[in-house]
């Protein structure tokens, strides 16, 4: 997806790539995954 600097000039400041947009879904998920892994839940056997 082309970022451009405004929109009356039209000039390409970037290119936002659909993994850009996901990376930090990804991180807040896998945090979450690691603080209930070391919190335990109650339906997991040890």
């Amino acid at each position: 997806m082309p970022v451009v600097k405004d929109a009356q000039s039209l000039v390409l400041a970037g290119i936002v790539a659909r993994s850009d947009l996901i990376k930090p879904s990804l991180a807040h998920f896998d945090e979450e995954e690691k603080r209930e892994r070391m919190r335990g839940l109650p339906w997991q056997s040890p």
